[in-house]
């Protein structure tokens, strides 16, 4: 995920890439390298690498579907969210367990038709939303 669209052109193997420096990988901030080809990545979506050049140099890329799951409960070892049809799925979690947290800022008041901006920081369970609840809570 992009938190900037801000991008290097440069060359590898014959081949033109976007060097993207405000990316986060599994939760770390790390530059990625994306075949031009592909064209530009964008803000706020989730994608996944399908097929990369010397496990760097990303060739292929599809657009994760981000969907809005309800979470029912949060705890230290997991969450529950609400799936299809009111079936509530557990996700254990542990130490191993990635969070990343994603923060919508609208650039004019409330209003996010006006645009835009996004943080990403590290997570924790602790940062997800229960049912419509506006803050997280401690668990």
């Amino acid at each position: 995920m992009l938190s900037k669209t801000s991008r290097e052109s440069l060359k590898y193997d014959g081949d033109y890439y976007w060097e993207y420096t405000n990316a986060y990988v599994n939760g770390v901030k790390q530059s990625v390298y994306v075949d031009q080809d592909l064209g530009a990545l964008e803000v706020g979506h989730l994608y996944k690498a399908t097929k990369t050049v010397d496990e760097k140099y990303i060739t292929g890329i599809e657009d994760v579907e981000l969907k809005d799951n309800t979470v029912n409960a949060r705890g230290d070892g997991a969450f529950w969210l609400t799936t299809v049809e009111d079936a509530k799925v557990k996700y254990d979690v542990d130490d191993d367990t990635v969070f990343v947290y994603v923060d919508v800022e609208p650039k004019n008041g409330e209003d996010l038709s006006k645009g835009y901006d996004y943080t990403i920081t590290d997570g924790d369970v602790k940062d997800m939303y229960v049912g419509t609840e506006r803050r997280p809570t401690t668990a």
